[in-house]
């Protein structure tokens, strides 16, 4: 009895593959979205206690205006530097959307061919299975045959 050979297989295992690395570039992405998320995190975390530094430099008796200056720079930079994390976020969301697209086109091909294994498999097994009956049906008139004979 032979073994049920898909005949698409190679087409099937390429497009695995090609979901494979959809899946691959989509978590890519997403790391890279988490990795922004994070910077902006410790960007505000940094311009908060810049500006907190400010409230606690103008509370004292005699204000340095130099040190003040500093941390209001430096706080305006942060403030650049988040929206700057913000605009790439916005095109690391993009990216995500596209490849999350890629990657339902990509399992979508990939279930069809695996339905249609599946549908190929059944049809090998009814096929088979038809065979079977009509070897074991030959055989049992083969030999309901020879008893008529022989008597």
């Amino acid at each position: 009895m032979q073994k049920f050979v898909f005949k698409m297989a190679a087409l099937l295992k390429y497009r695995e593959h090609q979901r494979d690395l959809c899946r691959q570039l989509l978590a890519e992405a997403i790391a890279e979205d988490q990795a922004l998320f994070d910077q902006r995190g410790r960007f505000e975390a940094q311009r908060a206690q810049q500006l907190e530094e400010m409230r606690q430099l103008t509370a004292e008796p005699v204000v340095d205006i130099d040190r003040s200056a500093a941390r209001r720079f430096h706080a305006s930079q942060l403030s650049v530097e988040i929206l700057l994390v913000e605009n790439s976020r916005v095109q690391v969301a993009k990216k995500i959307a596209e490849r999350r697209h890629h990657l339902v086109l990509a399992d979508q091909k990939v279930k069809a061919l695996e339905k249609l294994s599946e549908k190929h498999h059944e049809e090998y097994a009814a096929e088979q299975e038809r065979r079977t009956a009509r070897e074991l049906e030959e055989t049992w008139m083969a030999a309901h045959l020879l008893e008529s004979s022989e008597s």
